[in-house]
């Protein structure tokens, strides 16, 4: 199949990996790179939607009908601030700041993206999401802000493989945890990794690149692991 595919985040470790994979193999021939700055195709901003929907209409002026999108991007803490250990930590701001950046950019995305996919062929719609969003694996707490949008993030991507499944026989709308990857995001929290579990951004890429292309529309819906496994919500 000759897969066109938009990268949203593709300036980023993982995402910059994944164009990479993508662009080595044959399925794909072309390639869209999204991102904060000019060094992508185009530039984004979550908190303005307008940007988003231009991207959106530049596509569609150009016919361009992708059948891969990926929004490989996330936030999980800064310079200033990491995620709360307590719920004394908590603020509105920084709850905002996770939610807008994990779950309503991403579903933005979704909003002006998901229309321009085929709907008479296989498409795959994923969001790096992370196995601390699942209710029922959460057995440390802590991480308030972060575990929440996580979670909010995977119900998003479940209510829209519903829809999309109407439109779309075809379609696999799935949220990816890429395990802990050697990137900005995670370097403050190395620390306690076992080895061997933390991953290089492109050893994750090609991992997630298969589970993408190789989901079955049956798992459309779901959160996936880098090794293919189902985590429960």
């Amino acid at each position: 199949m000759n897969h066109k595919a938009i990268i949203i985040g593709a300036t980023g470790g993982i995402g910059k990996a994944l164009h990479t994979a993508l662009n080595s193999d044959d399925a794909v021939t072309d390639i869209i790179s999204v991102g904060h700055s000019n060094k992508a195709d185009y530039a984004i901003d979550y908190e303005d939607e307008q940007s988003i929907a231009n991207m959106a209409q530049s596509l569609k002026n150009m016919d361009y009908k992708p059948t891969i999108v990926i929004i490989a991007t996330g936030y999980l803490s800064d310079e200033k601030k990491r995620p709360e250990t307590q719920i004394s930590q908590f603020s509105a701001e920084w709850a905002q700041k996770n939610y807008i950046l994990n779950m309503i950019g991403p579903a933005l995305i979704a909003k002006h993206i998901l229309p321009l996919m085929p709907r008479d062929k296989d498409i795959f719609f994923a969001a790096l999401s992370a196995k601390v969003g699942s209710i029922s694996d959460n057995g440390l707490g802590g991480w308030h802000s972060y575990r929440a949008s996580k979670a909010a993030l995977n119900m998003m991507i479940k209510n829209l493989s519903i829809e999309w499944k109407r439109k779309n026989s075809l379609s696999r709308i799935i949220a990816l945890h890429p395990g802990t990857v050697d990137t900005n995001l995670s370097k403050p929290f190395q620390k306690n990794v076992p080895n061997g579990k933390l991953f290089t951004p492109e050893y994750a890429a090609e991992r997630l690149k298969h589970v993408i292309l190789d989901c079955p529309p049956e798992n459309s819906g779901q959160l996936l692991s880098w090794n293919g496994e189902i985590i429960a919500p």
